[in-house]
C-alpha cells in the first residue's frame, strides 16, 4: 500500500468484505461444503493503516454479498464505497446502481474490469432493457449511447468517477 499510494491517486480495494470475513476452504477439498466463514482483519488492520499513511486514498469495491457487519466496517473505515451504473437499470426496480441515487462520498463506474464495456453490454441488452436506458437517458439514438451513458454518470452526485479507456474510445467487449 506504500509503494501503490506514491504511484497511484486512489487504490481500489477489491473484495472489500473480505476485510470483515471470508469464506476458508480446507486445501484438498473438492467442494466448499466443509468451508467456513473466518473473521479477517477488521478496523485493526485499518487503523494501521491510516496510522503509517497519513494521505492514502482507498476505495472500498463494496460489491457482492454483503452483510450489516461490513457495512458497519465500511463506515468505521470511512472509506468511499463503489456504485456500477451498469447494474442500475432494472425495468423491475429502482437500483442502488442508478445515478438518481448515487450519494456522494462514493465512487461512480459505468462497468467495471468484471464487466463487458458500455457497447458490449448495452448490444447485449433485451429490446425493453434498451428502451428502458434511452429513457432513462433522454435518447433516441443507439449511435450516441455509449457517451451519452458517461456524461449521465459524471453528471451524477458522485465524489468520482472512473471510466475505462475502452468504454472512453467507444468499443466493444472484444477491447
Amino acid at each position: 500500500l506504500r509503494h501503490f499510494s506514491k504511484v497511484f491517486d486512489y487504490i481500489r480495494l477489491d473484495h472489500f468484505r473480505g476485510f470483515e470475513a471470508y469464506y476458508t476452504i480446507p486445501y484438498g477439498n473438492k467442494t466448499a461444503i466443509d468451508g467456513a466463514w473466518v473473521k479477517g482483519p477488521g478496523m485493526k488492520l485499518f487503523n494501521q493503516v491510516f496510522k503509517e499513511l497519513k494521505d492514502i486514498n482507498l476505495i472500498a469495491e463494496d460489491l457482492g454479498f454483503l452483510t450489516k457487519e461490513v457495512y458497519e466496517l465500511l463506515r468505521e473505515t470511512k472509506l468511499p464505497g463503489m456504485k456500477i451504473m451498469e447494474f442500475g437499470f432494472d425495468v423491475y426496480g429502482d437500483s442502488d446502481h442508478a445515478p438518481h441515487n448515487y450519494k456522494q462520498h462514493m465512487v461512480a463506474y459505468p462497468g467495471t474490469h468484471d464487466n463487458d464495456t458500455i457497447k458490449g453490454w448495452y448490444d447485449a441488452l433485451d429490446d425493453t432493457t434498451k428502451n428502458y436506458v434511452k429513457d432513462y437517458l433522454n435518447v433516441q439514438d443507439d449511435l450516441t449511447i455509449v457517451d451519452d451513458f458517461i456524461k449521465t454518470i459524471f453528471a451524477s452526485s458522485a465524489d468520482l468517477v472512473i471510466v475505462q479507456l475502452q468504454d472512453h474510445l467507444g468499443l466493444d467487449n472484444s477491447a
